[in-house]
């Protein structure tokens, strides 16, 4: 009996601690003007805003004008060591009040990087080898039609994806506000390559999502140890 309890307790905090590495290496990361209004793009999401991805958490306000390389704090709210850069072209601030664009959405949204002439590559440096879920967000505020192809060398299928607009207010659709990969990190590096037929594309944010069995199967599993354990108390 006692064997089956210590397993019980074992499975319990096996699952715990793999759903926690999880979270250590999921990010949400918003392009942040840091200054202005609200309405402008300034400030993070709330931790409760989980976007396109559904991924609930701290967000990450990355300084819009910054080439970097910035540590990035996970979806926990903790410094990680992985660091965002941008190693290809440069990139320069902007924020528009879209009127269709309120809360959470506005945060996010309506401040962007903005790309020259060429193309903005985001490097991310540090993160352990494994499949990610990547969202990229790639729509202009202003509400015009303005094409970003965003590229991941890394990703399993369809590396190359456009991202159009118009912007559709308070809601996302994949291939207008936003790009979704799946890609395989080895030697904890991987890129996303941002470009356009013509200059002025703008990049709002992302969300980096380590693949794994999904959290409720864990809290499931999780559970039947932890009432194994309790009926063996009984009967002991």
């Amino acid at each position: 009996m006692k064997r089956n309890v210590l397993k019980s307790i074992g499975i319990a905090i096996a699952l715990a601690t793999a759903l926690s590495t999880v979270q250590s290496q999921s990010f949400n990361i918003d392009l942040d003007v840091r200054s202005g209004d609200p309405r402008l793009g300034d400030g993070v999401p709330s931790s409760s805003f989980g976007a396109a991805a559904g991924q609930i958490g701290h967000w990450t306000r990355y300084p819009a004008i910054s080439q970097g390389p910035h540590e990035l704090e996970d979806i926990l709210g903790n410094l990680t060591g992985v660091t965002l850069a941008i190693t290809t072209g440069q990139g320069f601030a902007g924020a528009w009040a879209n009127k269709t664009n309120t809360g959470d959405f506005a945060l996010l949204l309506n401040d962007v990087t903005v790309m020259g002439n060429g193309r903005l590559t985001f490097r991310f440096n540090g993160l352990s080898d494994g499949e990610y879920e990547v969202i990229t967000y790639a729509v202009d505020p202003l509400g015009e039609f303005v094409p970003a192809s965003v590229f991941i060398p890394q990703a399993l299928s369809n590396q190359n994806q456009l991202v159009t607009g118009p912007m559709p207010g308070n809601s996302f659709a994949l291939g207008i506000t936003h790009s979704r990969h799946f890609a395989a990190i080895a030697g904890g590096v991987f890129e996303i390559e941002v470009a356009g037929p013509e200059p002025f594309v703008k990049v709002n944010g992302f969300q980096i999502t380590a693949v794994s069995e999904p959290p409720s199967l864990y809290l499931i599993v999780a559970g039947l140890a932890l009432t194994l354990l309790l009926r063996r108390r009984v009967s002991i």
